[in-house]
């Protein structure tokens, strides 16, 4: 947890507000459809930061490997914390963990949270969740 807290602290201006901003901009310009679902703006600094990463990663890999036309972004807030959701229309039996998604569960997990990544044929879902209050 001090690990998670350290590496938010020191991502100055992170916010998920922010970076789905950045990554509708990003998608746009790899000629990626994107749909954003959900209210970035009431959450709070830690959480939002930890999901910023999250979102910035999956992002990032649809850019990269999926081959994908759509992209939805998808905040779920529950009663019991929150849920990013990114899933897309492309190649998802090309999912590979690698060090961007294993760093991104250890983060996750270190917070009390979980990461699930499952890809098929109709494209790629990444699910982030952190309970409620993990980082305040």
């Amino acid at each position: 947890m001090v690990e998670v807290r350290t590496a938010v602290s020191g991502m100055t201006g992170a916010s998920l507000a922010r970076e789905i901003a950045g990554s509708k901009a990003a998608l746009a310009a790899a000629g990626i459809a994107c749909e954003v679902e959900g209210d970035a703006e009431a959450i709070d600094p830690g959480t939002s930061a930890v999901l910023a990463m999250a979102l910035r990663e999956a992002v990032t890999n649809v850019i990269r490997h999926s081959g994908a036309r759509t992209c939805q972004i998808a905040l779920i807030q529950q009663s019991d914390g929150l849920e990013l959701n990114v899933s897309d229309d492309g190649d998802g039996q090309a999912v590979r963990p690698g060090g961007g998604i294993a760093g991104l569960q250890s983060r996750l997990t270190a917070a009390g949270g979980e990461l699930a990544v499952v890809g098929d044929m109709q494209g790629t879902r990444l699910t982030a969740r952190l309970p409620k209050g993990a980082l305040t």
